[in-house]
């Protein structure tokens, strides 16, 4: 008999502690880092001196999706401005034009980091891409610098260039020469194009920096020690 009581009472308890925390509100859960999506805009337009065709990436969160979009906007102004100027239709040339596409996004607790590439044609051989890393602060949407950058991998610029020498060294299609040597030396322009993801900095040079541009934009990574 005692026993079936203590097991009433049990059951009483467990009542009461569930119905009270029916009457007590859960705090809202934190957003998690997926709760970000990445949407692809496109802005397109078509005159007989230029075309443009720019896709790009908004995260939803206005103080970052303003600044891609102001580069985007900065890249087709600029392209206009020499159209109009240039007139290449009108003088026997291919008519101009700009493009963008976007890869490497990364959403983390601290940053969310996108690569863009804004790719012009104005005539030659072929059009010339140039590469922005985005590397923005998820809570106040600043752009990361690349002392933060240094930071991150716990090297100063002079160890970060060090070793992207000998990184370069060993691909065979960055050998170094006495044309491209001075693209890798330690200056902070040399290595102002950068992403940031969970695992690693990554520092970008641009077609023509280090190597041919039949090489593309190569890549040196290191490793976060934050």
């Amino acid at each position: 008999m005692k026993r079936v009581i203590y097991l009433i009472g049990i059951v009483l308890v467990l009542c009461v502690i569930w119905y009270l925390t029916t009457l007590i509100p859960l705090p809202p859960r934190a957003p998690s880092e997926n709760a970000i999506s990445v949407a692809t805009s496109t802005l397109m337009a078509s005159t007989t001196n230029y075309t443009v065709e720019a896709d790009y990436p908004q995260f939803g969160i206005p103080v970052i999706d303003s600044q891609i979009k102001q580069q985007i906007d900065n890249g087709v102004s600029d392209l206009e401005s020499q159209a109009v100027s240039d007139q290449p239709a009108a003088n026997g040339f291919p008519i101009y034009d700009f493009t963008s596409a976007f890869d490497s996004v990364y959403v983390g607790p601290d940053y969310i980091s996108v690569r863009l590439i804004l790719a012009d044609y104005t005539g030659g051989a072929h059009e010339l891409p140039v590469i922005i890393g985005d590397n923005f602060h998820r809570d106040t949407g600043e752009l990361a610098t690349l002392d933060e950058a240094l930071s991150l991998t716990g090297m100063t610029l002079d160890q970060v260039a060090s070793s992207s020498k000998a990184q370069l060294a060993q691909n065979p299609d960055t050998q170094p020469t006495d044309i491209w040597t001075s693209g890798s030396d330690p200056t902070p322009n040399n290595y102002s194009t950068f992403l940031i993801n969970k695992d690693s900095v990554i520092f970008i040079f641009q077609p023509y920096q280090v190597a041919p541009f039949s090489s593309g934009a190569p890549e040196v990574t290191f490793p976060r020690t934050k």
